[in-house]
């Protein structure tokens, strides 16, 4: 059975319901992480025992009973506390809420994150106690291994714990580090690209569909194996392996939706989707509260992905200009950001809000947002005019797509002439 948009309607509602369920999944894996401007990524979740709480005899004849990302099971005097201290049976809550720390990485270049505490009853003294629990990267550490109590006065205390789980979960620091080195060059490449999708972007059909399909696919095919099918903490090697795999994957699909026109079309307009989606996040997405924190994003990416490409099947006339001016325009802007700078960066945005990083966005972003409307606006007015006139030179052959009494062979040559498509 054909849905409205000529795609078998079973194939177009599994699509759908695979990417719900990749945001369910994605919500339910990834409650208890943060995300840096400098790449780093890190998920303390399988630190977090819902059964029971980690229970340690410290020198002082003490005992530490703590948790991570949540409070402990134990109480302690009725508060809702990540960690307390024991003596007999009183204790003291020496955190507050898991909910209230703090989180940062690590300083002097020690891979990990820490996350400080002021919410802790008062020292003896009435001072305001503070304790950082500290996450070190370790990848032969034990879940057993011990915590390391540092303190001075005992009012000023450093928890130490070396876990293979505060080790990077994806390192992307190589990846900014090349952008922020080569920003002039990749800058310059995002503007003529983008002012060639603006403004010409409906002659351009074949390498626009062929760049689309390979990066939603070098994306997509990363992001599932990073959940399903790599180590939580791969080896440089094997993450090398695994993004050459998933880039060569992304050139086989982008070349195939060059000649399977209905994926081609379908996979722009999720394109088109997908930039609708990360402008929205800027705009007001990132401010939603959700575990993970980019849930927003992850579900707007879903749904106005499938909408666009549904409706660039259905409208692909109208469409291919619509988006390569909008896809086109967002380029071109981002482009400049290199530049300029105070672009926030779409998929840390509500991470780092969350962790208190920012309040707003600066009016920098607001700029920008209107630029890329008015050149959106600019090249969806000059596409069309510019089809116009080529339709009229090629009249009386001209005709819309859609019609399903078209043969392949003739689909293809009305989606993809050599200079424009009619």
């Amino acid at each position: 059975t054909q849905s409205t948009w000529g795609l078998p309607k079973n194939m177009l509602l599994g699509l759908v319901l695979s990417l719900c369920l990749l945001c369910v999944v994605d919500g339910l894996n990834f409650g208890c992480y943060q995300a840096y401007s400098d790449g780093s990524f890190y998920d303390l979740t399988p630190l977090k025992d819902n059964s029971k709480d980690y229970i340690q005899q410290l020198a002082t004849g003490q005992t530490l009973v703590f948790n991570v990302c949540r409070d402990t099971i134990k109480s302690c005097n009725g508060h809702p506390s990540m960690s307390s201290l024991w003596t007999g049976g009183a204790c003291t809550d020496i955190t507050g809420p898991a909910a209230s720390g703090s989180w940062s990485p690590l300083d002097n270049d020690v891979d990990g994150v820490q996350i400080a505490f002021t919410n802790g009853e008062r020292c003896t003294d009435a001072r305001e106690r503070h304790v950082t629990f500290q996450f070190t990267c370790d990848h032969e550490a034990a879940s057993t291994a011990p915590v390391v109590w540092n303190t001075t006065d005992g009012c000023n205390v450093v928890i130490t714990k070396a876990t293979p789980h505060a080790c990077a979960y994806i390192s992307l620091s190589s990846i900014f580090s090349f952008i922020t080195r080569s920003s002039s060059v990749l800058g310059a490449i995002m503007i003529v690209v983008g002012l060639a999708e603006t403004f010409y972007g409906f002659r351009l059909v074949k390498p626009t569909i062929f760049i689309s399909a390979s990066v939603l696919v070098f994306f997509a095919a990363t992001t599932f194996s990073r959940r399903f099918i790599v180590d939580v903490h791969p080896s440089d090697l094997q993450m090398g392996l695994l993004l050459a795999g998933c880039a060569v994957l992304g050139v086989i699909i982008g070349g195939l939706a060059i000649f399977v026109i209905q994926l081609g079309v379908f996979l722009l307009g999720f394109w088109g989707g997908t930039v609708l989606a990360l402008l929205l996040n800027n705009l007001f997405l990132y401010k939603i509260e959700a575990s993970p924190a980019a849930l927003p994003l992850y579900i707007a990416i879903g749904v106005l992905g499938v909408v666009c490409g549904a409706l660039s099947l259905k409208t692909f006339k109208h469409a291919i200009v619509l988006l390569t001016s909008i896809v086109g325009a967002y380029l071109i802007v981002r482009g400049v950001s290199l530049y300029a700078g105070h672009f926030p960066n779409e998929l840390l945005s509500a991470p780092e809000y969350i962790a208190g990083h920012f309040d707003t966005m600066p009016w920098q972003y607001y700029v920008y947002l209107s630029a890329i409307l008015l050149l959106s606006v600019a090249g969806y007015l000059f596409q069309t005019r510019s089809r116009r006139l080529v339709e009229a030179k090629l009249q009386p052959t001209y005709s819309t797509y859609g019609a399903h009494s078209y043969g392949r062979a003739e689909r293809e040559r009305l989606l993809y002439g050599q200079t424009t498509y009619v």
